[in-house]
């Protein structure tokens, strides 16, 4: 397991404020370049429909293990669930569609973004595209 810097900095049982506050800090990053990470545990059907609408290639695998079907082998994943997602390198619009599908299941979004600018009235250098990035997770305590 690796060890991250990344640190919970705002938390609300609020997802629309929640979503507010990432605009808000996506407004203030660079993001010519930047792509958004998926990952979710999905576990009905209705959420899966709705999610693979927005990700219809999606990646995924049972969460009982690869062995009882995955993205990988062409399963159909409506007859695996639950299913653990991990999808990268999507278009930026792709966010929060994704996050309103997810309905009541758990998912993190992670925006890797180009940069963070230096915010000198706050003591903040700029930090460079290896660790320029914003997490989202929803209907979890897990970072």
């Amino acid at each position: 397991m690796s060890n991250s810097a990344a640190a919970a900095v705002f938390t609300t049982t609020d997802l629309p404020e929640a979503m507010r506050a990432v605009r808000t800090l996506l407004g203030m990053a660079d993001i010519d370049h930047a792509e958004v990470d998926f990952e979710a545990v999905i576990r009905s059907p209705d959420v899966l429909a709705q999610v693979r609408h927005i990700l219809p290639d999606l990646e995924w695998w049972a969460s009982a293990g690869k062995e009882h079907g995955s993205s990988e082998d062409g399963d159909n994943p409506a007859d695996c669930l639950p299913i653990r997602v991990f999808d990268w390198g999507r278009p930026l619009d792709r966010a929060e569609p994704f996050i309103a599908a997810m309905g009541p299941d758990p998912a993190a979004v992670r925006w890797d973004l180009d940069a963070w600018p230096a915010i000198p009235e706050a003591g903040l250098e700029a930090i460079s595209q290896k660790y320029a990035y914003l997490t989202l997770t929803v209907n979890s305590r897990d970072l």
